[in-house]
């Protein structure tokens, strides 16, 4: 079922959120001021460098400063405004739109606020937990329409642990929830585009190390991570609603899920998710800087995100057998519906979903077939500065995206602002 909110009541969200964190703070700094006199100085940086988890090459903002080091619970809010360029080359296979140069426009604008909370029990590890909430507004291509999504994203966890005399090694592992939408349907048949989803529809893993230069200066953190979905939870049996007019009012053709089971996912390098998505792998690669002065951090950060597989999505149809062919029972039109699959050398076969005999003694039935879908390597490119407090740190920061096409593409940009704060 598409979710449909206004802007507006995402911008009032946003602003609660932050308005409870603050209130939260003054709280917890006037019932537990003893906390301050364990906080370290600048060079527990080097342990925790950036806080985001990996570099899938998105251009979501990270942070990169002294943080609230020392505190055993502390929560991040990091809120941004995006954008996807109109002629990003990731729309290309999903509506048919050839590539061209950028001019200048832009196809889909998000608004999200990613609630962290950290818990760093001592010597053990670090533990986060993120929650996206998200607004997406973008331009449906084929009827020009605005369609607004929201408000949930994929939750993830995030678990870390550094090695090493000075704990400049850090071995991670992150696992991510398909909690956000993945299946909202654009005409009641296919699903929308894979940027107007809340979520990537799979169970993932993402191993993560990076090894971090402490200097009096600020720090240098070198990384890579891998990431890959494992499991989805797909539908097993559909329901199909006809167009029809009733009362005057006419409902288009509808399909829905009644049965879904919990499914190993893997296809090569990627995974499908029940929207018919197949997301490759990616490997990750990162570089991050910060850069110490009297009261800021100056971070800079370097992404590069590579694809280890072509992407594809599915078409969906749904459409009827021939009322020449002789089918009285469901035994037989599988069997009719078996022998009309049609071979595809790069992601297998064109797939027949039998749903429901009509009236007239046909069967409708929901055909599947794979369609590429680009999926390119990217850079993504940060500039942040943190303004540091012990008790309110504040950052602001922006990240360019770029893919690689032959040649360099502008795809996307982001503007952000975050803040932390020790909880105990």
């Amino acid at each position: 079922m598409k979710k449909i909110i206004k802007k507006q009541d995402v911008q009032l969200l946003l602003i609660s959120i932050s308005f409870i964190c603050i209130i939260f703070l003054i709280f917890c700094n006037l019932s537990n001021n003893s906390f301050f006199s364990n906080l370290t100085p600048w060079v527990a940086v080097g342990g925790c460098g950036s806080s985001a988890g990996g570099a899938s090459g998105d251009a979501q903002l990270k942070w990169i400063g002294t943080g609230v080091p020392g505190a055993l619970f502390d929560c991040e809010l990091l809120i941004s405004n995006g954008a996807l360029s109109k002629t990003s080359t990731k729309l290309s296979g999903e509506d048919k739109i050839v590539d061209s140069d950028y001019d200048g426009q832009l196809r889909m604008q998000t608004i999200s606020a990613l609630l962290s909370l950290y818990y760093h029990p001592p010597r053990i590890a670090d533990i986060k937990l993120t929650m996206p909430f998200l607004f997406k507004e973008g331009i449906n291509i084929k009827d020009k329409t605005i369609t607004n999504t929201g408000p949930f994203g994929d939750l993830s966890l995030d678990i870390s642990r550094k090695f090493g005399a000075s704990g400049n090694i850090n071995a991670a592992l992150v696992v991510l929830f398909p909690t956000g939408n993945a299946n909202i349907m654009r005409g009641g048949i296919e699903p929308m585009p894979a940027d107007n989803q809340l979520g990537g529809g799979l169970f993932s893993l993402s191993p993560r190390g990076t090894y971090t230069f402490d200097f009096d200066w600020g720090i240098i953190t070198l990384g890579a991570t891998y990431s890959l979905g494992l499991f989805a939870i797909t539908t097993t049996e559909y329901e199909f609603t006809p167009a029809r007019m009733e009362n005057g009012i006419f409902y288009e053709e509808k399909l829905s899920s009644v049965k879904k089971t919990f499914k190993f996912v893997r296809e090569g390098l990627g995974a499908r998710n029940d929207a018919g998505l197949y997301t490759p792998d990616y490997l990750g690669l990162f570089s991050d800087f910060g850069i110490k002065t009297e009261n800021f951090t100056h971070g800079i950060s370097i992404n590069y995100s590579h694809p280890l597989a072509k992407g594809f999505y599915e078409q969906r149809e749904v459409t009827q057998t021939s009322v020449l062919a002789n089918l009285p029972t469901r035994e037989a039109a599988l069997l009719y519906l078996d022998t009309c699959r049609t071979g595809d050398i790069l992601h297998g076969d064109t797939l027949n979903v039998l749903l429901n005999q009509t009236p007239e003694g046909t069967w409708n039935y929901l055909r599947k077939s794979p369609a590429p879908r680009k999926t390119l390597p990217g850079f993504s490119i940060q500039y942040s500065l943190e303004k540091s407090d012990m008790l309110l740190p504040l950052l602001l920061g922006g990240v360019v995206k770029l893919e690689i096409d032959k040649k360099l593409v502008f795809s996307a940009i982001s503007f952000g602002m975050g803040f932390k704060f020790p909880i105990y």
